[in-house]
């Protein structure tokens, strides 16, 4: 096989896929030899135009925040390949609601952000009306498998993080945020309150001091 001949196979994808233009997709030399072979052969072609799960690609990101859950678009990962193994880059997918860990009006946030990978998850009936209303209803149009009607699950394949809660097995919660740790509202702790190994409580006192109208240093 010359070199130019090595590389137009290369550029076309696996050897494994037929290279005879007489076959198209998934077709092989036998798929026209009995009957029981053509069944196969059709039956797989209409399961291979069915979606149902996929790693993508977060493109944009809308919404999000203490409001509602975002929705994103997404391109899958994976790339089509046709019967002589070409590949074609899908197209984006709009629309996409994202997976939120929350309850009735309790919720942990954090929004995807473009260039995240997750798992798009695709519904077997048509959503749009259930997203649109965001109640039970009939399905928006007669489409079955469409990544039209997928949703979101984030993240694989993440990056390091730095700003991190982590629950670990021996009963600690540690909290990492490099941007400050911001409370809204009181907080009440049945423990110690410790700053730098000083114990900051309600017990806490400082030393060389004189009864006065001044106050004392803030607590370090």
């Amino acid at each position: 096989m010359s070199e130019a001949t090595t590389n137009a196979s290369q550029q076309q994808g696996s050897n494994s896929y037929p290279q005879n233009s007489g076959y198209r997709g998934q077709a092989w030399f036998n798929t026209q030899g009995n009957l029981l072979n053509a069944i196969d052969f059709i039956a797989r072609q209409i399961n291979s135009g069915q979606s149902h799960a996929s790693l993508v690609k977060v493109i944009s990101v809308s919404g999000g925040g203490s409001s509602a859950p975002a929705m994103v678009a997404v391109q899958p990962m994976v790339d089509q390949v046709d019967g002589f193994g070409t590949r074609t880059a899908h197209g984006t997918i709009h629309n996409i609601p994202c997976f939120r860990y929350q309850a009735g009006v309790c919720a942990f946030i954090v929004d995807p952000i473009p260039g995240d990978i997750g798992l798009a998850v695709i519904c077997d009936r048509d959503i749009s009306q259930a997203k649109a209303t965001g109640d039970v209803s009939a399905p928006g149009s007669a489409r079955q498998n469409s990544w039209a009607d997928g949703c979101y699950f984030g993240a694989f394949l993440g990056k390091e993080a730095t700003t991190t809660v982590a629950l670990t097995q021996d009963g600690k919660v540690t909290i990492v945020a490099p941007g400050g740790l911001f409370v809204t509202g009181d907080i009440t702790t049945t423990g110690t309150l410790t700053n730098n190994g000083v114990n900051i409580s309600s017990t806490h006192v400082h030393g060389g001091v004189e009864p006065g109208a001044g106050n004392t240093a803030v607590p370090h």
